[in-house]
């Protein structure tokens, strides 16, 4: 009976212990299956054990050796593998622990992603802040990201952490090295182990002698690779499976958030393009000049293109010389207005000969850049020169320069090209400004000479007022205003007005002896305006006959003939001291000047037949027979061929250099015997009879 009620009650404790395991492997085990048969087994094997000993004790039964120790070896058995199974669910916990940590993180680097690329300004901004959230949750050392340069494909460094950008680069490209082509090609993480035995890469700072490990990291998206990530640690870091598909991920999210950011940066771009080109628009409108619109110009162009040099150089109709205006980098300031240089001597030759943009890189090793002046002083290194011009013809050219060296990409420069097309129009406006006004200046001083000729003044008067108005309207230091006399032999200076302090006089009583004078010879016989250049060597004028009539320090003169009846009667000499290249001459200046020595020889020829009205009465009186003008004819038209042959001779010594010494002879032959046959023929004139002559200063007659 008793041994009956101890198996009984052992039944009972065990179906309870079953019951209950069942039920805790219902609330608690359900997902751990494969600890279920070792803690099943344990269990039951302590809840046999202790219902034994329980019911031992109740039912009072003497202690059995051979039952004892069974009983204890179950027990611990059991306990055994019980603990055995609570462990491994401890572990599996301990792993679901890490698993839910990790993923968090992954989470957290993916939300920031996220919440980054809406409130970031700026492309650096949103990969610096990513990156540094990655390095902080992942517990790397060292790193750095970079920006796939759209025009050139270079990686530019952003943000570096451990290192300054400039080893961040170098061990970027190191790493690139140790990988493969076609590894690269794949476009996914790559991994680089035991860095150790890569000198090239430990060397690169001294920290990295504990580096162990380097992961590549494309940013990736829709097979574009839109920049790089370096994630660097030590022998602690590992790049497991997890890692390394994680980190696949963030770069491919990134990439995506990067393209779309950089499409949000571009309509935010073109917004403000679109902005400047109409406030570029509303400045063209004004009427500002062009040293008053250019800072406006360059405040608009730096809000699309950052700068610390602007110089806009305006070329002039010749395209020889052109003014140049400079702002530093504030763009308020001119440090040129207006400037006029010479185009040969400058670095923008190919500019404005081909038309072509030139970007330098850094301008500091361009031979021209010492003597760029302004563009020094500002520190300026990287240069961009583009061309202002349109169908036509060439207007000018815009040079910007940065701080830092290769700023300036060719494909940033697409966008602008319409900004650089309203800088043309306000060039182009600007000079028809200019040349409205210029045409204005020439019919007031047009209008100017009208009256003075029409007021008929002394003549005297006339022509001064005359050589004044030419001397100040047109580009010129002097003007000198000449008539022959009555021999035609001589000038005789009658008018000089001068701009600048020279050597020059007005001598009343001076006579310039035509045969010393072979351009302002030629230019009354050709009955043509003869155009004088030192720098040429079809046009220079000798030293002596720049001394006699205009100035010993002429570089330029423009020889203008005066005309009565289609016979020249003197000269109109308008002289420059500086070299006429630098401000040329146009057509329509010469076609007036050449006007107003018409319209001088009008006045002068209205004098003279007053004059000769005048005389009629005593003209039989003076000359009953006619004799002076029969003289007057024949030595006019026997000077007149030696004049020429004088011209034609001196001329020949001042342009062929290489004449033999047989050919030099024979010009001086030539001279000789012409200078005989104009003295004998004075002697004759003398002798048989005094001529009149008559003074152009007051038309009276000389007995």
């Amino acid at each position: 009976m008793s041994t009956l009620a101890l198996f009984l009650a052992v039944l009972g404790i065990t179906l309870g212990g079953v019951s209950a395991v069942l039920q805790i492997k219902k609330s608690f085990f359900s997902d751990y299956t494969e600890i279920w048969n070792g803690f099943w087994v344990g269990l039951i094997l302590i809840l046999t054990s202790s219902g034994f000993i329980v019911t031992h004790q109740i039912a009072n039964l003497a202690a059995q050796n051979w039952f004892i120790l069974p009983v204890i070896l179950s027990f611990l058995t059991g306990l055994f593998l019980m603990i055995r199974g609570i462990k491994q669910y401890l572990v599996f916990g301990i792993m679901l622990r890490q698993e839910n940590s990790w993923n968090l993180k992954q989470m957290a680097c993916l939300k920031k992603i996220s919440a980054t690329a809406e409130k970031s300004s700026t492309i650096p901004d949103f990969l610096k802040e990513n990156f540094i959230f990655l390095m902080d949750n992942l517990g790397f050392s060292w790193g750095g990201i970079f920006k796939t340069d759209a025009s050139t494909g270079e990686q530019q460094p952003v943000f570096s952490c451990g290192l300054n950008p400039e080893q961040a680069l170098k061990l970027f490209q190191k790493t690139r090295i140790s990988f493969s082509t076609q590894a690269l090609s794949v476009i996914k993480v790559l991994v680089l182990e035991n860095t150790a035995n890569f000198s090239d890469i430990t060397e690169i700072s001294p920290n990295f002698s504990q580096l162990d490990k380097i992961a590549l990291v494309p940013l990736q998206h829709k097979g574009r690779v839109l920049g790089w990530s370096l994630l660097a640690g030590d022998k602690s870091v590992s790049f497991d499976y997890k890692t390394t598909q994680f980190l696949t991920l963030w770069g491919q999210v990134m990439a995506q958030k990067l393209e779309l950011f950089t499409g949000t940066s571009r309509e935010q771009n073109r917004q403000e393009y679109l902005k400047v080109l109409e406030e570029v628009s509303e400045i063209l409108q004004t009427n500002l000049k062009l040293e008053e619109a250019i800072p406006h110009f360059a405040k608009a162009v730096q809000k699309v293109q950052d700068f610390q040099y602007f110089s806009l150089s305006v070329l002039d109709t010749s395209g020889e010389n052109m003014r140049r205006f400079t702002l530093g980098a504030s763009g308020n300031l001119l440090l040129e207005k207006g400037v006029n240089l010479p185009t040969h001597n400058s670095d923008l030759v190919q500019v404005l000969q081909t038309g072509e943009i030139i970007i330098d890189t850094d301008y500091t090793t361009n031979p021209h850049y010492a003597s760029d002046h302004w563009f020094r002083n500002c520190g300026c290194r990287s240069r961009l020169v583009v061309p202002l011009r349109n169908r036509r013809r060439m207007w000018g050219a815009l040079t910007l320069g940065h701080l830092k060296p290769g700023f300036f990409q060719f494909q940033n420069l697409k966008e602008l090209k319409l900004l650089f097309s309203q800088i043309t129009l306000l060039l182009i406006k600007t000079h028809f400004l200019e040349e409205l006004v210029r045409k204005e200046k020439l019919a007031k001083l047009l209008k100017e000479s009208v009256e003075v000729f029409e007021e008929r003044k002394d003549l005297k008067q006339i022509l001064e007022q005359t050589a004044q108005n030419v001397a100040s309207y047109f580009p010129v230091s002097f003007c000198k205003i000449m008539l022959l006399d009555s021999l035609r032999q001589n000038l005789k200076p009658y008018a000089l007005y001068k701009l600048r302090d020279s050597d020059m006089q007005l001598e009343p009583n001076q006579n310039l002896n035509l045969a010393e004078l072979p351009w302002h010879r030629l230019a009354l016989e050709s009955k043509r305006t003869q155009l004088i250049k030192q720098d040429d060597p079809e046009s220079v004028m000798s030293n002596q006959e720049a001394k006699l009539a205009l100035s010993e320090k002429i570089e330029s003169a423009l020889l203008i003939p005066i005309l009565m009846e289609d016979q020249p009667i003197g000269i109109m000499a308008l002289g420059e001291l500086r070299n006429w290249s630098r401000r040329p001459f146009k057509r329509d200046e010469i076609g007036l000047a050449s006007n107003l020595a018409f319209q001088t020889s009008q006045v002068l020829r209205q004098a003279w037949l007053d004059y000769k009205l005048q005389q009629s009465k005593t003209q039989k009186a003076l000359d009953p027979e006619g004799w002076a003008k029969e003289i007057l004819d024949l030595k006019y038209d026997i000077n007149n061929p030696l004049t020429s042959i004088f011209g034609a001779s001196e001329l020949l010594q001042i342009r062929e250099k290489n004449l033999t010494d047989e050919s030099m002879h024979y010009l001086k032959i030539i001279e000789r015997n012409a200078k005989r046959i104009q003295e004998t023929l004075e002697k004759t004139i003398n002798k048989s009879e005094k001529l009149q002559q008559i003074d152009w200063e007051n038309l009276t007659i000389k007995p």
